[in-house]
């Protein structure tokens, strides 16, 4: 039976075949290529942690723990992947549609416009943080 480290060592490997290289993938989950190849070259000395994983799945948007499920066949990574992002794009699309809409006919509520400055400003932060 693999470890946990071992299946979130081969799903990154999965993931560094879908975005194309190591080097796009140390760009991606905004690590040094030296750290990466650390966790996932060919001989790696450290494990993927709880909290990297995590990090790792935030920057390809994937579900939470999914790094900590074995998954197997590149193809079905790259359908999975592209399904989760597309159907994120989507949701989020409508939704700026519908603020968008709510701005030009003034129907945002202060409550609303409370919650609106937060999420900016919390984006903001992960911006700034992450440069």
């Amino acid at each position: 039976m693999n470890s946990i480290y071992d299946i979130r060592l081969h799903n990154a490997q999965l993931l560094v075949n879908f975005i194309g290289n190591k080097t796009l993938f140390s760009e991606r989950i905004e690590r040094s290529p030296t750290q990466v190849s650390r966790i996932i070259g060919l001989n790696p000395t450290r494990n993927i942690g709880e909290k990297l994983a995590r990090h790792i799945e935030h920057c390809f948007c994937l579900p939470k723990f999914w790094l900590d499920q074995p998954h197997q066949q590149t193809e079905n990574i790259d359908k999975q992947i592209n399904t989760i992002n597309q159907d994120r794009y989507e949701h989020l699309h409508h939704v700026l549609c519908e603020l968008y809409q709510a701005t030009i006919t003034k129907r945002i509520d202060a409550s609303t416009y409370e919650r609106l400055v937060l999420v900016l400003e919390h984006h903001k932060s992960t911006v700034s943080s992450s440069s």
